[in-house]
């Protein structure tokens, strides 16, 4: 029987596993105006999920992230993939290009660098 994969949803848990400050202080709004911001993504992350299901309808796994911020800057000034099992180099391409240009409300006042996962299984 053909699952369906309208029903198959991503688990994009995106955690926050550290957030890393140089300089000092000003990071803590930042961080959780970045996390809603992500969170904001979530339904973009889920197609991307989605159209890798249609690849491989097994498809498991997690992407690590490193997404920095510049001092004083609102948009986030790079993504990158610091560990991934997920074998699937599209879905990867997916959700860095669904995180590009990102961007906050306030900047923080040092430079901000937070990892997250990305937990990709199907419901």
């Amino acid at each position: 029987m053909k699952k369906s994969f309208h029903s198959m949803t991503a688990i994009a848990a995106l955690l926050a596993l550290s957030g890393l400050a140089v300089g000092c202080g000003g990071v803590g709004t930042a961080q959780a105006d970045l996390r809603s911001a992500i969170d904001a993504r979530q339904t973009t992350l889920n197609e991307c999920y989605r159209e890798a299901l249609t690849r491989d309808e097994s498809l498991t796994g997690d992407l690590q992230l490193r997404v920095a911020m510049a001092k004083s800057a609102t948009t986030i000034s790079g993504i990158e993939v610091t560990h991934s099992n997920v074998d699937d180099e599209l879905l990867v391409a997916c959700v860095t290009q669904a995180l590009e240009g990102l961007s906050i409300d306030e900047a923080p006042k040092s430079a901000l660098t937070v990892d997250y996962t990305v937990r990709f299984s199907p419901r």
